[in-house]
């Protein structure tokens, strides 16, 4: 993806398309000389070129509108993380055994995606995690067990 030299990358490259004239605006109408025509011909304007104050606009505009590496990335990850949710919601509403294998092959590619996302971001200090206590891990396993055993009965 093309970068800038602030090593932001941006949203959208394209340049701007210079306006038209709007669909359904009839081009005026040229003056035969027939005085039956009931709307006098209307002189076209020429098409004037935006000023260089719309143009240094428009260059600062894109410049704000771009995006680091952690906000791009940060931007996949969610992205990802919501595709997780839609597929497993999708799998657990599927009745058709075909159907529910593509899905499950989907999410797992997805899942994996995400992970990948996320360890990316956890190597290049844009997603900081602190160790789990040992003691929250085992009061944790303990509380899944005594539920476990609850729902064995």
């Amino acid at each position: 993806m093309p970068t800038n030299n602030t090593g932001k990358t941006p949203i959208n490259t394209r340049k701007p398309v210079q306006k038209t004239q709007a669909a359904g605006q009839s081009q005026p109408q040229k003056n035969t000389g027939n005085q039956n025509n009931s709307r006098p011909s209307t002189p076209k304007q020429p098409e004037q070129q935006p000023s260089n104050t719309v143009h240094m606009r428009m260059e600062l505009a894109r410049d704000e509108i771009m995006l680091d590496d952690t906000a791009l990335v940060t931007d996949i990850l969610v992205t990802q993380k919501t595709l997780v949710k839609r597929y497993g919601n999708a799998l657990c509403e599927g009745s058709c055994q075909k159907f529910r294998s593509i899905l499950n092959n989907h999410l797992g590619e997805i899942a994996s995606d995400q992970f990948d996302s996320f360890l990316y971001m956890q190597q290049n200090q844009m997603y900081p995690t602190e160790p789990a206590q040992s003691q929250k891990l085992c009061e944790a396993k303990d509380k899944f067990k005594q539920t476990e055993q609850k729902m064995k009965r």
